[in-house]
C-alpha cells in the first residue's frame, strides 16, 4: 500500500471532474461520492504517469494496453487488511481488465494506493452477496456485488 499526498492542485482537478461528471447511472449517492472517486483517479494516474484518462463508462484509464477502472472509498485512518471494497453487479458487465483500489482520507489531505485485481480474478474469488443480504458490520447490501478484501489485493510493481 502507498501513502500519497494530495496537493491542493489533485484537489482542483478532482473537484471539476467531479462537477462535471454529475449524476452517474446506477450511482447510489447521486453524485455525491464524484469527488472521491476522481481523487483516486488522481491518486493512480500521480503514481503511475503513462496511464491514460479515458474516463468513459467501461473504465478510467488505459495503461499499456490494458483497461483500468479505479475504485476509491473515503475512510477515517489508513486503510486495514481485513477492509472490503464491494463491486456492484450493475458494474460486473463493464469492458475492463483490472480493478485498482485507492482510499481518501475524509479530510482530502492524504490517500492509498492500495492495490489491484484482475476482473476475473475478483469474479473467482470475490465473496458475492446478493441485494438485502445482512453485511457483516450491519446493515444491508443494496444490490448483487462481489466483495475483496484488501488483504487479498495484489500490490502495483511500483
Amino acid at each position: 500500500m502507498l501513502k500519497v499526498d494530495i496537493s491542493h492542485s489533485m484537489l482542483v482537478s478532482a473537484a471539476a471532474r467531479g462537477v462535471r461528471m454529475g449524476r452517474l447511472k446506477h450511482s447510489f449517492m447521486s453524485g455525491e461520492r464524484n469527488l472521491v472517486g476522481a481523487l483516486g483517479e488522481e491518486i493512480y494516474s500521480s503514481v503511475v504517469p503513462d496511464a491514460e484518462l479515458v474516463d468513459n463508462y467501461d473504465y478510467d484509464f488505459l495503461c499499456r494496453g490494458l483497461r483500468v477502472d479505479v475504485k476509491t472509498r473515503i475512510v477515517s485512518s489508513e486503510p486495514r487488511p481485513e477492509w472490503e471494497f464491494a463491486i456492484h453487479f450493475a458494474r460486473n458487465s463493464q469492458d475492463v481488465d483490472f480493478y485498482i483500489f485507492c482510499a481518501v482520507s475524509e479530510c482530502f489531505r492524504v490517500g492509498w494506493l492500495i492495490g489491484y485485481i484482475h476482473r476475473d480474478g475478483l469474479l473467482k474469488s470475490g465473496v458475492r452477496y446478493k441485494k438485502g443480504d445482512e453485511m457483516p458490520q450491519g446493515g444491508r447490501y443494496k444490490s448483487d456485488c462481489h466483495i475483496v478484501y484488501i488483504k487479498d489485493l495484489l500490490r502495483l510493481p511500483i
